[in-house]
This record gives C-alpha cells, structure tokens and sequence, in this order.
C-alpha cells in the first residue's frame, strides 16, 4: 500500500468533491493505493454513506475501507481463508479507533 497519509489526503479529496464518505475511503484505498480499477467503484460504496444511508451506524469511513480491503484481500472460493483479510480489517480497526474515532463522536 502507498503511503497512509497520503490515501487518508486522497479520500478528504475524494469527499470534498461530493463523493460521500464511504465512496471517498473505497475510492482511494482501491483506486490509489492497490491501483484497481472498475465502474463499481463508488456505486458499491453508496449506500454505506454517513453510517449506512445517514442512519448513524456503523461509519461510512469503515465501511469503504472494510470494502477496500476485500477488493485487495478478500476471497475467490469459499475454500479460502479469510484471516487474510480478517487481520488486515482488525489492524485498521485498532489504529481508526485509536487515532479517529475520537473526533467522530
């Protein structure tokens, strides 16, 4: 992955264009960061804006990166381990809370 601060620049971006907050994240992470490129990045992401469609759930920001997350990691067969992706979720989730989640509150 790219340099951290740099996709968190290339989201705020993202959002200040009018993408929403979970499209934002899912738009850098995929496209930015793990240069992946399909016409489903954002509508995927849609919905999960302002904590699932403004319902003040689980954050956008979380959602998109969850989503980021398994377009890189994620399985192709059921066969396949998640831990891949689980680990890499559960890290992101450790340092969000850590050093994010404080100013959304």
């Amino acid at each position: 992955m790219k340099n951290v601060n740099g996709i968190m620049n290339k989201a705020l971006s993202y959002f200040r264009s009018g993408y929403n907050c979970a499209e934002s994240v899912l738009l850098a992470i995929a496209k930015d960061a793990f240069e992946i490129d399909s016409d489903l990045i954002p509508k995927v992401a849609t919905g999960f804006g302002g904590g699932i469609s403004r319902q003040g759930y689980v954050c956008g920001v979380v959602s998109g990166a969850v989503m980021g997350f398994g377009l890189k990691y994620g399985r192709d067969s059921p066969e396949e381990l998640r831990a891949k992706t689980y680990n890499r979720v559960v890290e992101f989730y450790r340092q969000f809370q850590k050093k994010v989640w404080k100013h959304c509150l």
